[in-house]
């Protein structure tokens, strides 16, 4: 596969909820570029690992020592994100004795956002980090570790959307509300801020606004593509 194909294969293949938000916006062109963007330029590293330890932490999977120890062998960005991330996320779950279920830690939805060229349905994955037990409630907890919280009003109004449709519309979710955790470095400190989202506090865009937004992205991948394919 050469270099095209890896950059057109991304392009076509919607990554998890909070990544894929952050390609979307109201404005088609900024849509378009974000793409483009990552296309060209993908993130050098994935966060992946540490949020998978921070929702072995709040299961009780692993101990806080087993975590820190697991990154043993982590170097650059991840093994710095790691060393910010785990202390905040942990102190967090111990101050706010945040109690989980661990037997829905490996549930996953998908939300469809339109076909691909095959006429297959799209998708993307949205996976809480772990599910937090509030009174008699569920509460679905989505754990960000960017440095920088990145998604602006509209976008968190377009993932609380989605989650409130492939999520909390689901047994045992239904009446329960969701969470989202941001864990974003503090300014000129090596050290990370917990801050914390209701889903309930947005307000859903309607059908046709998420509609809109979908044959936005569609035709966004679509033109990025075929700009990809003109560089042969």
């Amino acid at each position: 596969m050469d270099e095209i194909e890896k950059k057109i294969k991304r392009v076509n293949n919607p990554s998890q909820l909070m990544n894929w938000t952050r390609q979307n916006f109201e404005r088609f062109d900024e849509t378009r570029s974000a793409i483009l963007r990552i296309a060209d330029n993908p993130p050098k590293n994935s966060l992946a690992p540490i949020h998978r330890l921070c929702s072995k932490l709040a299961n009780r999977g692993i101990s806080y020592d087993e975590a820190i120890a697991s990154t043993d062998n982590y170097s650059g960005y991840l093994r710095m994100s790691a060393d910010e991330i785990l202390p905040a996320f942990y102190d967090f779950l111990v101050t706010n004795q945040i109690e989980t279920v661990p037997d829905l830690m490996e549930d996953k939805f998908f939300h469809p956002i339109g076909r691909r060229s095959d006429y297959k349905v799209k998708s993307i994955r949205i996976a809480p980090t772990y599910v937090a037990v509030r009174g008699e409630m569920l509460t679905p907890t989505f754990v960000v570790g960017w440095t920088k919280f990145a998604l602006n009003p509209y976008q968190l109004r377009l993932v609380s959307t989605l989650i409130r449709e492939a999520v909390l519309t689901r047994q045992p979710y239904i009446g329960s509300d969701a969470e989202i955790l941001s864990l974003r470095r503090q300014k000129y400190l090596p050290c990370r801020k917990v801050e914390r989202w209701r889903v309930s506090q947005f307000a859903d865009l309607t059908n046709d606004q998420l509609q809109e937004q979908f044959d936005r992205y569609d035709l966004a991948v679509r033109e990025v593509v075929e700009e990809l394919k003109s560089r042969r």
